[in-house]
Parts: C-alpha cells; structure tokens; sequence
C-alpha cells in the first residue's frame, strides 16, 4: 500500500490513538508521517484524482475501440487530450483496470 494512504489513515486514527504508536504499528517513521501532515501541497492526493480521470478516459477509449489500442498508442491520445503522461503510468493504470486481460496481467512461466 501506498506511504501516503497509510499517513491518512494514521491520521484518521490519530484523534483516538497515539500516533508514534500507530506508526511503529503500521511500519512507517513518526518523522516521515509528520513531514507528510506539514506538506503544503498534497500532490498524492492531486494524482489519485488525476489516476481517477486518466482511468475513466482509459476505460472509455478501451470501450469504443474494442481494447485495440496499446499503451503506447493511449499515451498518444491523452497527450492530445492534455495529459502529459508516459506509457510506464498508463500501462500500470491499464494493469488496475483491466485485470482479465492477457496484455496487462503479468506473465506467467
């Protein structure tokens, strides 16, 4: 799981629970949590909605050509679009989505 979604569950707990408690209990640094809390600009939480819009648009163009285009060719399409991404985000982001798929599951030996 992500560092940042197990800091907003820390500080979710945080009102009940102590917080070097719940970090040494889920595995992460007190000082890391904390530098997380004061960070001005929470740009995970601004990608999580950004990963959200990419998926609908990938689920989208995925559904009117028929699964046909590769990560390359859907990188293309949402650079047009104005998202500048690379085909490494939409090949991991096709992988979530598309989980029956045999391009984008993993292989096996």
């Amino acid at each position: 799981m992500p560092t940042a979604k197990l800091f907003k569950i820390i500080n979710d707990m945080s009102i009940k629970y102590n917080v070097s408690k719940l970090c040494k209990m889920i595995g992460v640094s007190r000082s890391g949590y904390y530098k997380w809390l004061n960070r001005k600009d929470k740009s995970s939480i601004f990608k999580d909605k950004e990963n959200e819009e990419i998926k609908q648009v990938l689920l989208d163009v995925h559904k009117n050509y028929r699964g046909t285009y590769g990560r390359k060719r859907l990188r293309l399409y949402l650079n047009k679009l104005g998202y500048h991404i690379n085909h490494k985000r939409v090949y991991r982001l096709m992988k979530e989505l598309i989980k029956d798929s045999s391009y984008y599951s993993k292989k096996s030996i």
